[in-house]
């Protein structure tokens, strides 16, 4: 029924790539730390690794938000786009500016 719909293609994409994203960071954060050994390169590789594993993680994170964002808007529908406004920018201010000042908070002075 909704296949066609726009907004639930985007909905599938998004929630596949984020959970493809989400896959990746995991597998990678476990490989990166099992490839740390006793060499100084291998935790070299280690370090780089995780950080693959934070930038892919923070990717799927946004992704979500735009599955979010698009499945409510099929969900709501057009006679019900402020609901979709006030869901969007909510989750919105939540993700981007919630979760820096958290992050900014826990490392760099914090709580």
């Amino acid at each position: 029924m909704l296949r066609r719909k726009p907004g639930f293609q985007l909905y599938v994409m998004a929630n596949s790539l984020t959970f493809g994203l989400s896959t990746a960071s995991m597998f990678v954060y476990f490989v990166g730390l099992l490839g740390a050994g006793p060499r100084r390169d291998g935790a070299a590789a280690a370090v780089k690794l995780t950080n693959y594993a934070e930038l892919f993680g923070q990717w799927s994170v946004y992704g979500m938000v735009v599955a979010f964002a698009a499945g409510t808007a099929v969900v709501c529908g057009g006679e019900e786009l402020a609901v979709f406004a006030v869901a969007s920018v909510a989750t919105g201010c939540c993700c981007f500016l919630l979760g820096p000042f958290v992050y900014g908070l826990t490392f760099h002075g914090g709580v």
